[in-house]
């Protein structure tokens, strides 16, 4: 039985002792009952009963059977009613007999902190707080769908880097959301252990006496809003307003009303372009409505959220110092001026009980703004590159302030994501970010250019940007499968031994359906959506085929059918064409050289520069080349378990995986 989890698990300890095997010695699954309880513990901040339900969902949409909540207290210390198998749940006193119990304990984990037991007298989920509760049951979810009915025997103990893991959305530009499409966004967050969420927001909400910015837009209307952010609360995600009060007002200083709040009203009446839109959208911030005018967006747009968090944006002012308030600008200069009117917005909501972030591109290029700020300032630190390297994230954590990280999954200005950049970004930011002391984590979702991309393209870097907010130093480290008594952060996870006559186990997308029941089938559909099947559409589950480059096949012995010499370890110097599709090299035995064999894989052509390991190229426009193990591995066990196309021979997972 193998399963794989996203986010990986600090540690995971899987199968036991022989108390639980069978005559040949293999473990013993763990089966769920067809009348089952799930107990919360009423001390856990879940009014709404959502964790039990998520999971009461899962083992329906698994198993057909829909198993009772309850609500009950749980004082540790105390036998529990089924506690007398081997392995049994940690004892706790309880008033219904249940097999999943959900419980806290503050006083041995800390918070956002886990440990989920899966044993045969039934599944034990404890946090230190709420949130660590909640972030049990998304991987108890996980198993589900890709195991149940009879689960894996296991513990495993857990916590996050970060302790904010935040997405951002842009639903300003293009694209605006409707509820029903952000709550379904906001379920895949939750279960990926996402705990923060911001809307970006120019244009398109519905203040009031500004119709003439928003109309036309389908603008969020407040309702949204409350709605939502009561949503996302009880999913245990933190709504944050984030409201451009500064740069990015192209559609307001176009109106009648507002025009002349501009840098440039006399450029209000030039042709609408997505280009233009993203030049001229400053604030004159030497007009004196100019700052009523960002108070009376914050007032207002504050009171919808429950969080004291408030995002005022502040970045990209491109056009500071360059028109109307040039004179100002000589006399002053840009950085006083930029950190004036962003202390002001700051001091306006300090002053209201809330504690305000902002984006730091400005700060940042101008270090001299960090020392002219209030001290209770969040700073958004965003670096898309993907090759930025740390001494943006060193020069904030120096200067004393506290920041976020933020990535990004780069859909901006396209049809289709640039994978590689996203993940060479995301992993790079979240190492630094650890490093220096960063007390969040963003993953941001921008539409500059109208947003044109699909919004499920961006959920595999949603998902790799949840990996490393939570572990990023999982694919540094290397990914130890676990097997009998082994503990360790785990990519697949397997109870059988190895078979070390099975040569390879190589999964490729095509175009099958997604089980429904999958628990990434979600981003597969994704990909399926642009690679639609392709030349692998003949090829079943099951089945070994192995395609490369050259157009050969390795056979089920191993041998490569159209080369002349056809043992695996010699295939470093083979040139191929252009490989179109997705693959990932995921197992290997003794005598398959993996390294040797990847050498130098070089844009999908050649395996020929020694001393280079790329174990993927994608060359579609969808997937671009993924440069790290752990990105592969993502999405390779988004879909091995959703009866979506894993082709192998089948063969027991081996017990402990080597890393690529």
């Amino acid at each position: 039985m193998s399963f794989d989890l996203i986010p990986e698990p600090q540690s995971v300890t899987l199968n036991g002792d022989a108390a639980d095997s069978d005559d040949a010695g293999a473990p013993v699954p763990v089966a769920l009952p067809l009348v089952g309880r799930i107990s919360e513990d009423r001390d856990i901040d879940d009014i709404a009963g959502v964790f039990p339900t998520q999971l009461a969902d899962d083992i329906e949409a698994a198993t057909g059977l829909r198993w009772d909540i309850a609500s009950d207290v749980m004082v540790a210390g105390l036998p529990a009613p089924n506690a007398a198998t081997a392995h049994p749940v940690p004892p706790h006193a309880s008033c219904w007999k249940s097999f999943i119990t959900l419980r806290l304990d503050p006083s041995s984990l800390e918070p956002q902190e886990y440990r989920l037991t899966i044993a045969c007298s039934g599944i034990d989920v404890v946090g230190g707080d709420t949130e660590g509760v909640r972030n049990g049951v998304q991987t108890l979810r996980q198993i589900i769908r890709q195991c149940a009915p009879a689960l894996p025997r296991l513990v495993i103990a857990d916590k996050p880097a970060y302790k904010v893991r935040g997405y951002y959305l842009d639903a300003t530009r293009g694209r605006v959301p409707t509820l029903d499409w952000l709550k379904t966004w906001a379920d895949r967050l939750c279960l990926y252990k996402y705990n923060q969420l911001q809307l970006y927001i120019e244009h398109t909400f519905m203040f009031d006496d500004l119709s003439e910015t928003w109309r036309g837009t389908s603008p969020l209307k407040p309702a949204d809003i409350i709605a939502f952010d009561e949503y996302c609360a009880r999913l245990g995600i933190e709504l944050v307003p984030s409201v451009s009060t500064f740069g990015h007002q192209y559609m307001a200083m176009r109106t009648r009303e507002l025009r002349h709040l501009g840098e440039f009203p006399e450029d209000a009446d030039r042709q609408y372009g997505f280009v233009e839109r993203q030049r001229h959208h400053t604030l004159n911030i030497t007009e004196p409505e100019s700052l009523a005018f960002s108070f009376k967006l914050i007032d207002a747009y504050m009171q919808l959220f429950r969080t004291r968090k408030f995002n005022i944006c502040g970045d990209e002012t491109f056009d500071l110092g360059r028109g109307r308030s040039k004179p100002e600008a000589e006399r002053r200069g840009v950085a006083a001026m930029y950190a004036d009117f962003v202390s002001q917005l700051c001091r306006h909501l300090s002053e209201s009980g809330r504690e305000p972030m902002f984006w730091g591109d400005i700060a940042v290029e101008m270090p001299q703004i960090l020392g002219l700020l209030p001290d209770n300032v969040t700073l958004l630190n965003w670096l898309y590159a993907p090759g930025i390297g740390e001494d943006k994230v060193r020069l904030v954590a120096q200067a004393g302030a506290p920041q976020y990280v933020c990535s990004a999954v780069w859909c901006w200005n396209a049809l289709l994501p640039r994978l590689d950049d996203s993940w060479n970004n995301i992993s790079r930011l979240a190492r630094y970010g650890v490093k220096y002391g960063a007390v969040g984590y963003l993953v941001t979702d921008w539409g500059d250019y109208g947003h044109v991309n699909d919004p499920r393209m961006a959920v595999s870097g949603m998902i790799f940007g949840a990996q490393c907010a939570w572990n990023p130093m999982a694919h540094i480290q290397g990914e130890a499968g676990c097997g009998d008594g082994e503990e360790g952060s785990a990519a697949g996870y397997a109870d059988a031994a190895a078979d070390e006559e099975d040569v390879l186990a190589l999964p490729l997308l095509v175009g099958e359906p997604v089980a429904e029941r999958g628990a990434h089938a979600d981003l597969v559909a994704g990909i399926e959506l642009v690679e639609g099947g392709g030349v692998f559409a003949g090829l079943h589950h099951g089945e070994l085929e192995v395609i490369h480059p050259g157009g050969g096949r390795v056979d089920h012995e191993g041998r490569l059918a159209h080369a002349e010499n056809g043992e695996l370890p010699h295939l470093s110097g083979l040139e191929g064409e252009v490989f179109h599709f997705f693959f990932i090299i995921e197992t290997h035995a003794e005598r398959f050289d993996v390294v040797r064999f990847l050498h130098g894989f070089d844009d999908g052509r050649h395996f020929r520069q020694k001393g280079i390991v790329r174990p993927c190229h994608v060359q579609t426009p969808y997937l671009a080349s993924a440069s790290s193990a752990m990105a592969l591995r993502t999405i390779s066990r988004m879909s091995s378990d959703t009866g979506h196309c894993l082709m192998h021979r089948p063969q027991p997972v081996q017990a402990k995986r080597p890393s690529l």
